[in-house]
């Protein structure tokens, strides 16, 4: 029997007061606990869509920074998952069974945020297809929850284009002098092959890295390195 879990998700005043609009004005929701649960289920597998592979290309350039003379400077992508950047007023509690709590844990570990946020992340994103669709929320509430989610959007794209643009240098700009430190170092570059080899060539990210502008050229590169005993 699939057993659901409780989850605790602070909210702002005006992100409690746009979804009691919603219930009140619409069939759809009954409250906050409610509209929280239905975002998530509507959301979640979207999001965790748009963020697959970021965790896999992550551990990837930790593999290469276990190398010595490599290093990758990495600072924590941050989501703002707030509409109006106010304190948090109210918690609500929502309960998730392990189908809908997998994409939120997706989602956690590819962006590093928090569960909370995910969840924000999903009622924010709720909250952008009521606007879009449905004559209820109106001007200032829409553009503030269409910036929002473009906001969150954006980040997105950054944390990919950012993961993409230092693989890129390390594997293609700066590729003689990583040979270079992993010829130095042929216990971590085993790791390293043994890593490609075992994990990342199964995973999105390495689909996501081939579909990515110097792709096909960075895991040529990987390809190339000598396997080792790894």
């Amino acid at each position: 029997m699939n057993r659901s879990t409780s989850h605790s998700v602070r909210l702002e005043r005006i992100t409690k007061d746009y979804i009691n609009e919603a219930c009140e004005n619409l069939d759809a929701y009954n409250s906050i606990k409610h509209f929280s649960e239905r975002a998530v289920a509507n959301h979640a597998g979207y999001l965790e869509q748009e963020v697959r592979g970021a965790a896999d290309l992550k551990r990837l350039i930790q593999a290469l920074c276990r190398v010595d003379e490599i290093d990758i400077g990495f600072s924590k992508e941050s989501f703002n998952t707030k509409i109006a950047d106010q304190r948090f007023t109210t918690t609500t509690r929502v309960e998730l069974d392990p189908a809908e709590l997998k994409p939120v844990d997706e989602i956690s570990r590819s962006t590093e945020m928090s569960k909370g946020d995910a969840i924000r992340a999903c009622i924010i994103r709720e909250l952008y297809e009521i606007s879009s669709s449905d004559e209820l929320l109106h001007e200032p509430r829409q553009s503030d929850i269409e910036q929002s989610w473009s906001s969150i959007s954006s980040n997105i794209d950054e944390l990919y284009s950012t993961i993409l643009a230092k693989l890129e240098t390390r594997l293609v700009a700066q590729w003689e002098s990583t040979q270079s430190a992993l010829e130095a170092d042929q216990k971590a570059r085993d790791a390293l092959v043994s890593h490609y080899q075992n994990y990342f060539k199964d995973s999105v990210g390495y689909e996501r890295l081939q579909e990515s502008e110097f792709g096909e050229e960075m895991l040529s590169n990987l390809e190339a390195l000598p396997h080792g005993t790894g």
